[in-house]
């Protein structure tokens, strides 16, 4: 049902609103993918690192101020986190796991907000797209093991990563600002900052892990709905059809 109201909005507005004027957009940039652990937050810690995202889009104005866009996007979720033992022991700084692969089919709405001076202005836009052509990348379980030296001996870890990259489709939203520079009648640049997000758990992947000699098992989770702010620099070129 929401894959068909998308489709239906994407359609109705493509056929109803008229014009001479096309713009075309291409962005790539940065983008950090938020995860939350659910459990065992004393072993695990979230890394910051920012994965790279592009997209391509069509618009047309619906009058001075307001224009409509469709595009698609793409990027890949990604989870860097460190283990960290008793007493600040870290056993691995740095693991980094793709959890998914995905792309984005969105409609926004953008606003005029500021004619800042004849060559920059400022505009916000917020829309919905649809989640398609989601991948988990491993369909087997990553294992990882590590020794360090300390003052108390050898410490060692052994984990296992499970990654649940979702296979079907999903309903985001997001908003952003864009500042755009015109170079010339035809083209301008711009830099874009924003987000997405989704209402619900999007992914998540199942870390297992043992410490020193016990044979038994801990488990962690790290999940999230998809929040992730962007930031883009991309180029626009705008064709005015001539009237005959």
């Amino acid at each position: 049902m929401n894959k068909c109201l998308i489709l239906m909005g994407l359609l109705l507005v493509s056929q109803s609103l008229f014009g001479q004027t096309h713009v075309f957009e291409f962005g790539l940039g940065v983008k950090y993918d938020h995860f939350k652990v659910k459990q065992t937050e004393d072993v695990f810690d979230n890394n910051f690192d920012m994965g790279a995202m592009a997209y391509v889009s069509y618009g047309r104005p619906i009058n001075e101020k307001l224009n409509w866009q469709v595009g698609l996007s793409t990027n890949n979720y990604k989870l860097n986190f460190k283990v960290m033992g008793p007493e600040g022991i870290i056993y691995s700084s740095r693991e980094l796991v793709s959890v998914m692969r995905s792309n984005r089919l969105y409609l926004n709405l953008e606003h005029t907000t500021k004619q800042i001076s004849p060559k920059l202005k400022w505009v916000n836009g917020a829309g919905i797209s649809l989640l398609i052509g989601t991948k988990n990348p491993y369909d087997v379980i990553l294992q990882r093991g590590t020794e360090i030296s300390t003052p108390n001996g050898p410490q060692s870890i052994q984990i296992n990563i499970q990654t649940y990259g979702k296979t079907g489709s999903a309903i985001m939203i997001g908003a952003g600002t864009k500042l755009y520079y015109q170079v010339n009648k035809d083209f301008r640049i711009f830099t874009h900052l924003g987000f997405i997000t989704s209402t619900g758990e999007l992914t998540k992947v199942e870390v297992n892990y043992v410490e020193g000699s016990s044979s038994n098992y801990k488990k962690a989770i790290f999940t999230t709905n998809g929040f992730a702010p962007y930031f883009n620099f991309g180029i626009q070129y705008t064709w005015l059809k001539d009237v005959k």
